[in-house]
Formats: C-alpha cells, structure tokens, sequence
C-alpha cells in the first residue's frame, strides 16, 4: 500500500461509523458498489494479514524466550503460570492491536474513491465527486444544476467499468507477508517434527500450558532429597543444614556439582559437593541462620531454585505459676511470673502455664525422676500442668511441634518443696550469770515466730528433774505469726533451795495439721546459790577484775616511762627521726589498747551489777559504790583521759617543742592518778568486804559456842540431879 493509501485509511479510520444508506448505493450504480466493497475487504485482509506476521514473530520469540527460560531456571509450576498469563495478554493486545483492529477498521466509500482517483490521474476525481453526489451533497439547489449531478455520477460509473480498483493495493507487500507466515508455520512445525526437538518442545508446551510437572530431558538429573513440589523444605534454625542430592542418569563427566546459594540478607556462594559412590552429591552449609535459596549444577543439569526456610524449634518463652498453699495457712494464692525456682510449702497446689513460640502438636512435662507429667494445650495455645500434689526435682518441659521437631534446650523448672518448719523462738535475759539466790527475779525476753501461725506460746521452767511447768504467755492470740513478751520470773515459784538447779526455756507450737510442730529456745541452766555464797562469788570476781586492773596500771606506769625517756631524745622544733617516731606510734598503740581493756573491766563492773540486782542482793549503797567509785571514773577515763593521752603521743612524731612534751607527760600523769583513784575505791570496798565476812563469820562462831555451852550445862546438870536420859532427847536442842 502507498503512503497515500495509508493516510487515506487512517482518515477513514478517524471517520464515524455509519456507511451508506440504501438509496446512496442505488444512485451510484452496481458497477462502483461492487468495485469499492471488493477494494474494502481486500484492503482489510491484507493488513489483517500483515498484522497476523507481527504477531507469529511475536509469538515465535516470546514462546523461545519462554522455553529458555524454563530450560534454564527450572521455574516453578506457579512462576510458569504466572508467565503464561503474561504472555497470553501480550498476545491479546497484539492480535487486538494488528489483526482485529486493521478488520474492523472503518473505510467509508468517500475514502476509498479518493483513492481510487489518486492512483489514475485521468479520473481528476470523478469517483470521489460521484460519492459526494450520491450522498446528497450537492450543495444549494439554485446554484447546482441537478442534470449537471446526474451527469457526472453517470460518468463515474462508465470509468469504472475501464479501471481496476485492485490496482490501488501493495499485492507485492501482501505475497511477502504470505510467504513470511508460511515460512514462520514451517518453523514452527519443524520444532516439533525435528528428532532434535522431538523431546524439547513437547516438553515444553507441557510445562508451560498445560503446567505439568515433567522434567525436561537431559543426561544427568540432580533431586535434592526432603523438598515438596514447589521445591521448598522447612529446616530448623541453628542446626546444620546438610544438602543431598540423588543423582539419576549419568554421573557428570566432571565428578562433581556445584551449589550456587544466596540469602535474603545478601550472603551468596558457589561450593563444591562430594560424591558419594556415584550415586549422590552431599555438602554441608554450616548451622542454618536465614533462609537459603540454592541452585546445583552439573555435567548437562541446572536445577531450578530450591528454598530452605529456616523455622525456629519449638521452645517455651514465658512462664506462669499460681500457687495455692494449704487452706491452714490463711495464704490466699498468688502467682509467679517468669520464674524458673519455686520454693512451695508442702500440701499446695501448683498450676504452670507456658506459652510457646509456636503451634505446639504435643507436650509435657517430665521430671528427672522418670516421671511424666501430661499438658494441657488451650485453645490460645497456653500449655497448662496442674500438679496437686508437687515434689522437689527437677522439670522440663518436651515440646514437639507440627513439624515433629523437639526443643533442643528445653526449659528447665526446679521445684523445692518444703516442709512446714518448727516455729522460731529466742529467749534473752539480761543481767543472768550462772547461779543465782532463790529469792532472784529474772527479766526474760522472748520472741516467737512462725511462718504460717502459732497455735501456742510458753514460757518453762523445771528445778531438777522435777516435770516442766509451763506458763502461758499474757496477750498471746492464736494464729499470731510473730509474738513478743517480757516476762519477770521469780526463782522462789520452783521452791529451789541452794544446791538445786533450775533450768528455764520457752516453748511455741504451730498451726500445722500433721503435726504440730514444736519450737523451743536453747535451756538456760542455773545453780542455786545461798545469799552468803552468791555474794562471795560476786566479790571474788570483783577481786579478778581489780587484779586485772592493777596489771593495767602497771602496763600505764610502763608506758608513761618509756614516754618520757624518748622525751629526752627529742630535740626541740623538729620532727621526731624515724625510730623514735615509730616507738611514739607504737606507745600511742599501746594507750588505745588500754582504754579499750578498761571499757571491757568496766562491762564486766556493770554485769556485776546487774547479776546482783537480778538476785536481790544489791541494795543502794553496793549499787552507788560500783557506778560512782568504779563504773562512771572508769568510762570517763576510757573514753576520756586516756584517748587525748594517746592524740598528745601522736602529736609528738610530727612537731617537738618543750610545751607539747609537757602536756604529753602531764596527760600521762592525769591518767595515772585517776586510775590510783580507781584501785583505791576497789581495794577499800574490798577491805570492807572482808570486815563484813569476818563479823559474819565471829557472828557464826558465837552461835556455835552458845550451842555448845548450853549442851555442856544440860549435861552437868543431869549428872548433879542424876537424871536418866529420855531416849531421842540428845538431839533436842537445851531449852
């Protein structure tokens, strides 16, 4: 077709549809209605045919295209149909584009004589003025004469009987785009018939559109073992991914096969694998962390992409506890969150739930001990174990998921159940030593505690082997968790009698159903005294510590003289040299350990003290004799005197002059003399002491020579009166 020809046709396909009427075909005669139709069906097949070339070829191209592809990629039933719905648009639009567009293609009779008359020169465009005629416009009726019209459309019709309207047509375009499909059809016939191809393009056609999954044909095949048909295999994450392939047909000349593999994180590589006795290739790709997406390669096989999804094993994330402990308690329950150790009192009810990463298929919880708890697996996928009667050990939860997986490193619960333990009890008293006088008064202290209630409070006592008597405690309530009370206990209850021992002790019991439960608090032990031998004990202590006192002024003496002879080798306004600073610090040592062993006689003064008052044996004047003459000088001194006497020692070593030896020495000589104040009261109560023990004991011996006296007078006067002695008289006292 010329190019005038195609403008021609592209207006007229510009030109609303319509055609012409009926009496339109009648005005221009058989002749050229016949001639320009033939023209219209002819002019649209040859560009429907040339339209059907460029969609063979499109074809021919993409189908090749399709089949290297499959051939080399190995796509997936899904990837090919995908592909396949591409493809079959493409053609559409092509075929819609080329061959029905150019058939359905508007050609008004008007264009068609334009055409007509433009491919012969002598017509000077009678055709086109005779279908402008025919179809009425002739313009104004005055200035166009209807003869004249006539005419001309009369003319119109005896040139075409002369002229071929064909003529106007490229047939020689038209037979090269026939020879064009045919050469394309014997192609595509040939790809089928050809032994070459024979197994290739039904393979192919199968693949491709009737989605089949049939391999293509080749040599060597490579099947990767535990894929689906979609070429994809779940894997654990974290255990080593191993690849085995079974090969089928020929060993590839090479003896060997590559996997080429990448991942969604950018990690690619080409590895090599083993053979394995001809008839499969292994590789190991390390610990799986990410999906892996791999291809093997080998001799004439090119596999298409496999995918490995790495799928975490099933493991427990949290866990939840509700305890429920012995209705006896009074505890209500109470739940622990996240915790793998649970302490749990025996008789309570545990209840644990876990929640998984995952679906889980089976579960349970398993104890070391063999035993096998079963789960309960909730609609939300919460594993529950109620355990109603728990023991210590050690659990694990077993975890099997949907893909018969286990957790590798199962979480593990420890469980620690405890008995109900004896109540708590302490007892304290104060200003107790070893014995005591019958008439003492003891100030006890005691504590009970027990967890979960007591269901009693004592307080013993026992005088030999006599049976314990138990005395409750005032304001005590039951179901108490802790208790207090001080108590004042008076020795004379127990009847004891000097020589006796008494012991005395205190007593709780629990709430516990299967017991009860006892707690007690270490025996105190104590021997019974007289007056006169407590109070003997007591100074006989006084005399060790007074001793122990004296030793200390002796040792305060030493160290005041050693001061002053390094006095003598300090040399005024300057630092004391290195030995004598060293014996200074040792001296300043030697001063704070003195007034720490005067704080310890003076506790032992106050114990003392107390231990009388507590056996009533004590009054005011023994009372301000210890605290006035022995206790207060002694802490004030301790606390005192002798630790500015030990800053002056110090204050030596950095600095000497005259006034700072003076003050050290004075210092010393201040501590001196309130510690000779100190022994002189100890020694005078002493001195008093005695004389108390001496008048006690004349006191003593005079009622032994009275009673002797007496006896010896009853007996001379029976002789004088000659008496008989009355049996069991002797040891009547004389009246």
């Amino acid at each position: 077709m010329s190019s005038r020809q195609t403008d021609i046709a592209n207006d007229v396909a510009s030109t609303p549809r319509g055609g012409r009427s009926r009496s339109v075909s009648e005005r221009m005669g058989a002749e050229i209605t016949r001639s320009l139709s033939a023209l219209r069906i002819r002019w649209r097949l040859y560009a429907a045919l040339s339209g059907v070339v460029r969609l063979c070829i499109m074809v021919v191209f993409t189908s090749l295209l399709q089949l290297l592809l499959d051939r080399w990629f190995k796509l997936a039933v899904d990837q090919r149909a995908v592909l396949n719905a591409a493809l079959t648009v493409l053609w559409l639009w092509l075929a819609w584009r080329y061959v029905f567009s150019a058939l359905l293609a508007p050609l008004g009779d008007q264009d068609l004589a334009g055409v007509v008359d433009q491919a012969d020169s002598d017509l000077h465009d009678r055709f086109a003025t005779a279908v402008q005629f025919s179809a009425g416009q002739v313009g104004d009726e005055k200035s166009n004469s209807p003869a004249l019209v006539q005419a001309a459309v009369l003319e119109a019709c005896r040139d075409a009987r002369r002229v071929s309207f064909l003529s106007v047509l490229n047939h020689r375009r038209a037979g090269q785009r026939g020879a064009e499909l045919i050469g394309l059809s014997l192609i595509v016939l040939l790809a089928f018939v050809l032994p070459v191809m024979q197994d290739i393009m039904p393979t192919w056609f199968q693949r491709n559109w009737l989605l089949r999954d049939i391999p293509w044909p080749q040599r060597t095949r490579l099947l990767p073992m535990g894929f689906d048909e979609s070429g994809r295999q779940r894997f654990p994450r974290g255990d080593e991914l191993e690849i085995v392939a079974l090969i089928r047909g020929e060993v590839p000349r090479s003896q060997s096969a590559d996997i080429i593999w990448h991942t969604p994180s950018g990690r690619r590589g080409r590895e090599t694998m083993t053979l394995i006795g001809e008839q499969r290739f292994e590789i190991s790709l390390g610990l799986l962390s990410e999906d892996v997406s791999f291809r093997l390669v080998g001799g004439d096989e090119r596999t298409r992409e496999f995918t490995v999804e790495a799928v975490e094993r099933p493991h427990v994330v949290r866990l939840s506890a509700r305890v429920d402990p012995p209705a006896y308690t009074g505890i209500e329950a109470y739940d622990v969150q996240g915790q793998s150790f649970l302490k749990l009192l025996a008789g309570s009810k545990l209840r644990i739930e876990a929640w998984a990463n995952k679906p889980i298929a089976r579960a349970r919880l398993a104890a070391s001990d063999g035993r096998e708890l079963p789960c309960e697996i909730t609609a939300a996928g919460v594993l529950t174990v109620q355990i109603d009667e728990p023991q210590s050990g050690l659990y694990r939860f077993e975890l099997t998921d949907r893909d018969n997986w286990n957790d590798r490193n199962p979480v593990r619960i420890t469980l620690k159940v405890e008995q109900d333990r004896a109540p708590t009890v302490r007892m304290e008293m104060a200003g107790v030593g070893d014995f005591v006088t019958p008439n003492a008064r003891l100030s006890i202290d005691v504590f009970y505690e027990d967890n979960y209630g007591l269901a009693a409070a004592d307080l013993l006592s026992q005088r030999g082997d006599d049976e314990p008597h138990a005395s409750p405690q005032d304001g005590f309530v039951p179901s108490m968790r802790e208790f207090k009370a001080g108590v004042q206990f008076d020795v004379a209850t127990l009847a004891a009698a000097p020589g006796d021992r008494i012991r005395v002790w205190a007593r709780a019991v629990d709430t516990y159903p299967a017991g009860p439960n006892i707690g007690t608090s270490p025996q105190f032990e104590l021997r019974v005294l007289s007056r006169e031998d407590f109070v003997s004990e007591m100074a006989r202590r006084e005399i060790a510590l007074r001793q122990e006192f004296e030793r200390l002024l002796t040792g305060q003496r030493i160290l005041r003289d050693s001061l002053q002879r390094i006095a003598g080798e300090l040399t005024d306004g300057r630092p004391a040299a290195t030995r004598l600073g060293q014996r200074l610090a040792t001296l300043a040592r030697r001063q704070n350990q003195h007034a720490r062993r005067c704080l310890v006689i003076r506790e032992r003064f106050n114990k003392i003290l107390a231990e009388m008052w507590t056996s009533r044996v004590a009054g005011a004047v023994v009372e301000r004799r210890i605290t006035e003459g022995v206790v207060t000088p002694m802490g004030e001194l301790a606390r005192g005197a002798m630790p500015a006497a030990a800053a002056a020692i110090n204050e030596l070593r950095t600095s000497v002059n005259l006034q700072q030896e003076q003050s050290a020495l004075a210092r010393q000589d201040e501590v001196l003399r309130a510690m000779r104040t100190i022994l002189a009261g100890m020694l005078k109560a002493e001195g008093f002491r005695e004389a108390v023990e001496l008048l006690r004991q004349i006191i003593g011996d005079q009622g032994e020579v009275r009673a002797e006296t007496l006896k010896a007078l009853d007996e001379q006067i029976r002789d004088i009166l000659d008496l008989e002695d009355v049996p069991g008289d002797d040891d009547k006292p004389p009246t």
